[in-house]
């Protein structure tokens, strides 16, 4: 079920019109000269479709484009394709691919098969032709894709369970029927995989990348306690099922790169479900970034976005938070990152380069 892929004053207005033309000339030239990649700045702010903050997060995403060597990254949760009834996630893609900020690497979050319309499905296939997909469960038409120009190998597949690893089988089994009871339409998407991917790059170099998106318990927990206790939950208790696939990830992740992280050099990244922030750093991400470098910093969002239906609403009523997430072992370094307001989903999408210390 885990598939690969694939000047007189005379002379005035000759020489306004020579000002005119002499700008759109040299750019077309430059165009020209550029073949298959114009200047980064031919990344128009206009073409792209935006939630908010165009000026801000266009300049993002030219400093990421920018940034000397590395290799860049789009992450983006596209909810399924539910918001992309425009065609916006396929025309915010094509604009990002048709310039510098072509990203080296693109994983899609909660990817089916009709989240594209074909022909964009077509022309991934050509200018990514090695893809992998990664269903959050043996039997599920939706999971995580990855697209690349360069080989991968796909290794590594396991499930990730949500009851406490601690308890017995029938004990686990008594803490999962107890959840499902609360809030069944919920608990039945929590059931997630995690696989690792060698990523070959050109020179004999490689990097692992490990593409996660862990289960949202929040809505049930505003089903069974209610928004203030969801929210404390969320800032200070990792005793919940997120906070156990968080344990069980971190459990995966030492079994596949040694008790330090630190056997070959790897990239997590992924929909953590969880802020970087709650006031403080909540312990279920510090428990998970630790020995980690994070690529990001500052203040950042990438959930709800203005389209989502939970933008404004329950414990995003203050404000959109940090859920997607990417982290870096310690042979990686970051070099720029953006998470650029497009439209498109629920989300906003991770665009970063990194590169080898």
């Amino acid at each position: 079920m885990y598939s690969k892929m694939k000047t007189k004053r005379e002379n005035a207005p000759l020489r306004g019109i020579l000002a005119l033309a002499l700008p759109l000339l040299l750019g077309a030239a430059q165009v020209a000269l550029s073949g298959c990649h114009p200047d980064p700045d031919a990344l128009d702010p206009l073409r792209l479709r935006w939630e908010e903050d165009s000026e801000r997060g266009f300049r993002h995403i030219q400093a990421v484009s920018r940034a000397e060597g590395g290799i860049s990254v789009l992450w983006w949760n596209v909810g399924w394709g539910n918001l992309n009834a425009d065609g916006s996630l396929e025309h915010n893609l094509g604009e990002l691919i048709d310039s510098r900020a072509r990203p080296d690497l693109i994983v899609l979050a909660e990817y089916k098969t009709d989240t594209f319309a074909g022909h964009f499905r077509d022309r991934l296939a050509v200018e990514y032709p090695e893809w992998a997909f990664i269903p959050y469960t043996p039997a599920s038409e939706v999971g995580i894709a990855v697209f690349s120009p360069y080989p991968m190998t796909l290794s590594g597949v396991r499930e990730l369970d949500w009851a406490p690893r601690e308890l017995s089988a029938m004990e686990q089994a008594s803490y999962r029927f107890k959840w499902a009871t609360h809030a069944p339409n919920e608990v039945k998407h929590w059931n997630r995989t995690v696989a690792r991917i060698r990523w070959n790059l050109p020179g004999g170099a490689a990097v692992n990348l490990i593409p996660v998106h862990l289960l949202s318990p929040w809505k049930a927990f505003q089903i069974r306690y209610g928004d203030a206790v969801t929210l404390a939950t969320v800032a200070g208790n990792a005793k919940n099922p997120l906070g156990n696939q968080v344990r069980n990830l971190r459990a995966a992740l030492e079994s596949e790169f040694g008790p330090e992280l630190d056997s070959e050099p790897f990239l997590l990244v992924g929909d953590f479900n969880i802020p970087d922030t709650v006031f403080f750093s909540p312990p279920t991400y510090e428990l998970i970034s630790e020995g980690l470098e994070p690529v990001f910093s500052g203040p950042r969002n990438t959930y709800p976005s203005v389209s989502s239906p939970e933008h404004g609403k329950g414990i995003f009523a203050a404000g959109a938070a940090m859920l997607d997430h990417a982290f870096l072992s310690r042979q990686l370094k970051p070099l720029a990152h953006a998470a650029p307001p497009l439209k498109g989903s629920d989300h906003y999408p991770l665009y970063f380069k990194v590169n080898r210390r």
